[in-house]
């Protein structure tokens, strides 16, 4: 059995959602069946994933580019157990470190220490595979956060060591994790003082992918009140602001309440007055390194263009991780001195190459990097950073 999972699901009522569901293939297939599993790099594992599964494998990358060599590599860690080249022994680690999101990218920093590490382990050919699941914070569960997976080849004694020393380094380094993002009048004005173009300004806090509404506000309301030209806002999720533009036709002057519709106190609508600059039906293809050559659909979508200020409105939820849901509207990301990007890390694969720089925003929103935001009721405790162990 191999199945593609997530790895933090959290149905209503039930928190370990993938450890449900590997329960009920186990109790179908039997004990004698290989299971493999591979996980989003934000799985929160438990020991009921951990219990019912021969291996699991974890995208090692954040950004995830890494998707399809995981899936092959599972492929083949599963031909290996079948035909009994390989007896999986595993090793699960879960240290008291609930690390923001914003902070678990794998290109510097502490993710990138502890996968240079696994990447060295794995040379052994004792080692079958290594994951380290930096967690999702946000679901707030018990067994949300880090967590180190070391399966080595009928080694149990090499794979606890490894994963302890895994997890040494996670902990020896946790501070590490910490994040921290500028105001948004501060973010808006260095954007505007920067030498080049375009300035990506992340709005790391409205990020659909992690949970956010991809409708907040306040960084378009200081843009506007700052008269920052030439801008682009990307994406607004406001299907009713799409209908009104649509209404009214290309190149017509509408005056519309845009976002602010889910949660206001994440940002009030903002009303404006532009020129609706183009209307389409928000199919793309992905371009970037991430999800390169599979269809993308943002569902009816306009751009609102607000003395150079364009907003594009979009009416299926998505996060602004491609320079090509830009293109698809008739935004050149290139010719723009500010974008606004809704997306946590993602973004980073397909627009760093792009941008001259990248401030990340503080700005409200469900994804945001700022835990002490949210009030944990379920997480274990103590757990850094909410705690300081």
């Amino acid at each position: 059995m191999l199945l593609d999972l997530h790895g933090a699901m959290v149905p209503e009522g039930l928190e370990d959602g993938e450890g449900d569901l590997l329960r009920a293939v186990r109790a179908t297939v039997g004990s004698a069946v290989p299971v493999v599993a591979t996980l989003d790099f934000h799985a929160n594992v438990t020991a009921e994933m951990v219990r019912h599964t021969t291996l699991l494998h974890g995208y090692k990358t954040y950004p995830h580019v890494d998707m399809d060599a995981r899936g092959r590599e599972a492929t083949e860690r599963l031909r290996d157990v079948v035909a009994k080249r390989r007896r999986p022994t595993v090793a699960w680690r879960q240290p008291p470190l609930l690390p923001p999101i914003a902070g678990q990218l794998t290109a510097r920093g502490p993710m990138r220490r502890l996968y240079d590490r696994a990447a060295e382990m794995e040379r052994d050919p004792r080692v079958v595979t290594i994951s380290i699941f930096a967690g999702f914070p946000l679901a707030d569960i018990r067994d949300a956060g880090l967590s180190v997976y070391v399966a080595t080849d009928g080694d149990p004694g090499l794979a606890d060591r490894l994963a302890d020393e895994l997890t040494a380094i996670a902990w020896a380094h946790r501070r590490e994790f910490l994040h921290t993002a500028l105001p948004v009048r501060e973010a808006v004005a260095h954007a505007l003082a920067a030498d080049g173009r375009p300035v990506v300004l992340a709005d790391i806090a409205d990020n659909t992918g992690g949970g956010a509404a991809g409708d907040t506000t306040e960084i378009l309301r200081e843009l506007l009140r700052v008269g920052a030209r030439p801008a682009t806002v990307a994406c607004v999720w406001d299907a009713d602001a799409v209908q009104a533009c649509a209404r009214a036709g290309v190149g017509a002057t509408v005056t519309v309440d845009v976002g602010g519709k889910v949660d206001p106190s994440h940002g009030a609508p903002v009303r404006v007055t532009g020129r609706v600059r183009t209307l389409g039906d928000g199919r793309f293809v992905h371009k970037g390194p991430m999800l390169r050559g599979l269809e993308g659909r943002l569902g009816p979508t306009a751009v609102l263009d607000v003395n150079d200020l364009k907003i594009i409105l979009i009416s299926l939820r998505w996060q602004t991780l491609d320079p090509e849901m830009l293109r698809v509207v008739g935004v050149d990301p290139a010719a723009e001195r500010i974008l606004v990007v809704k997306s946590s890390v993602h973004y980073r694969a397909a627009f760093e190459p792009l941008a001259h720089a990248i401030i990340e925003v503080d700005a409200p929103g469900l994804s945001s990097s700022n835990l002490a935001r949210f009030t944990f009721k379920h997480v274990r405790r103590p757990i850094f950073p909410l705690d300081d162990v």
